[in-house]
């Protein structure tokens, strides 16, 4: 049924790649799909609840092989200027200004058969899904611990082959792993520099050459020219 479905879905957020917690609220008389606890930039909050709404409703559609009919929508940021485009997307009264992003509909729809539905694929596919989240929640942890290491030592960064062992690997496994991940040792330091350059940025008091030397710049000039490339503006403009 659809619900199965919805409900299998999101008992592995990992692998759905949402920026939102997902959950479905069920009222007795209508369930609502809900988006909330948004963890991602704050510029894109409108563009990503929209996209992930209008995601979530193709999905319904294409699950049941019809348009899922919807009671109503509601999404937290304010009514845009383009808000009439919404009409086509949902097909229902739109709200603004909630407390969550979600879509309504009648709760009968959590028990329809899906037409493609298959016992033997939903079970083969619901392990896949399994280890999936397993070795996809693992390598995030792996990635975790990796930042935690770096950002203890932004002044004094360990290189490669240092974080490599104290990561207990080779620098190969590291770099292998880091590549998996879509990432790279140099790329996690620049982030997490620019995340501390930006707090200590914010302290009006703190001299840029003391921030260049926190961040593991021997030269203030070294620390300019990579704060413009990671932001597009010099660090004394980004303080103001």
């Amino acid at each position: 049924t659809l619900g199965d479905a919805l409900r299998l879905a999101l008992q592995y957020p990992a692998l759905l790649g949402t920026v939102f917690k997902l959950r479905l609220l069920d009222d007795g008389q209508r369930v609502w799909l809900s988006a909330s606890d948004y963890h991602d930039s704050a510029a894109l909050g409108a563009f990503n609840a929209e996209f992930c709404l209008v995601s979530l409703k193709i999905i319904c559609d294409d699950l049941l092989g019809c348009p899922l009919p919807l009671l109503g929508a509601r999404f937290e940021h304010a009514r845009p200027g383009y808000h009439a485009l919404y009409d086509g997307a949902f097909q229902c009264a739109i709200g603004f200004d909630a407390e969550d992003n979600a879509f309504a509909f009648e709760r009968r729809w959590l028990d329809m058969p899906l037409p493609l539905a298959d016992p033997i694929t939903h079970k083969a596919m619901s392990e896949r899904c399994r280890r999936l989240n397993l070795e996809f929640t693992g390598r995030q942890a792996w990635l975790g611990r990796i930042r935690q290491l770096l950002a203890q030592q932004l002044d004094a960064a360990p290189g490669l082959e240092g974080l490599a062992r104290q990561m207990n690997c080779s620098s190969r496994t590291l770099r292998r792993h880091l590549q998996a991940l879509g990432s790279s040792y140099q790329q996690l330091l620049d982030e997490l520099r620019f995340e501390r350059a930006k707090q200590l940025l914010a302290d009006e008091q703190m001299p840029i050459y003391r921030i260049a030397e926190t961040l593991g710049f021997s030269e203030t000039a070294s620390f300019r020219h990579a704060f413009q490339r990671w932001s597009g503006v010099a660090p004394s403009h980004f303080r103001g």
